[in-house]
């Protein structure tokens, strides 16, 4: 009898090592893709918060109380059945979404799904940002610890639309964002103006632990002057 139900159980548990095992090979955005194709809808390029929103719906399915986005989506991958057969016709790019990552620590930062701020200046569209959100201090920062086998860091630093209506070209004056590496500057972004266009980042973080970023001077009026977009981590 025991033999039996460990049987089954070594059977139930199997798929969700499965699953468990495909979402971490797959960044937030493509798991997000994924799901909606499964699902029958078109793939869509609304915010992340309204794309989980019609899955569930589709799906008939009551998202808990105060679960966060990486929860909801791991609910509509039990509902829809994603293994790791299925996540294989996917795309298994080994990317990390910092969405999905736990900060070490922050100070004024947050990383998080908006719809004030995911249009950039020049109308790009973007998932989620890191974005500077306390204008008392010049300097706020958001840390993380890393696992072994990171290798790049990758996204896009961009001036948010929202931000063009601040006209006093005063208060973008020593506004900045630096990356840090273990203490070691890898990036720097500070002679830049309203017209700036967004500027992809592919950044080396090979045999990095603590990944700090800087933003200085950036959030005025209620407003961020300048954020990160869709940051990633590659192995």
């Amino acid at each position: 009898m025991f033999k039996k139900m460990s049987v089954l159980l070594l059977v139930f548990l199997i798929p969700l090592v499965f699953i468990a095992g495909s979402a971490s090979a797959m960044t937030f955005a493509q798991r997000l893709e994924q799901a909606e194709r499964m699902a029958g809808l078109e793939v869509s390029d609304a915010n992340m918060e309204t794309r989980i929103e019609e899955l569930e719906k589709t799906l008939g399915r009551i998202a808990p109380r105060d679960a966060s986005l990486a929860e909801r989506l791991e609910g509509i991958e039990w509902d829809l059945g994603i293994t790791e057969k299925t996540a294989a016709e996917g795309n298994t790019d080994p990317a990390v979404s910092m969405l999905d990552l736990k900060p070490f620590s922050k100070n004024g930062v947050e990383c998080f799904v908006s719809d004030a701020y995911c249009e950039d200046s020049y109308h790009g569209k973007h998932d989620f940002v890191i974005c500077p959100l306390n204008g008392f201090e010049d300097k706020v920062s958001i840390e993380y610890l890393l696992d072994d086998g990171y290798k790049n860091l990758q996204g896009v630093a961009y001036i948010p639309q929202q931000s063009l209506r601040l006209l006093d070209t005063a208060l973008w004056e020593g506004a900045g964002i630096s990356i840090y590496g273990d203490d070691r500057l890898l990036w720097s972004w500070e002679d830049f103006e309203k017209k700036s266009e967004p500027i992809p980042l592919s950044i080396d973080i090979t045999g990095t632990k603590f990944l700090r970023i800087d933003f200085s001077s950036a959030y005025r009026n209620y407003e961020p002057l300048i954020l990160l977009g869709d940051m990633e981590l590659t192995k």
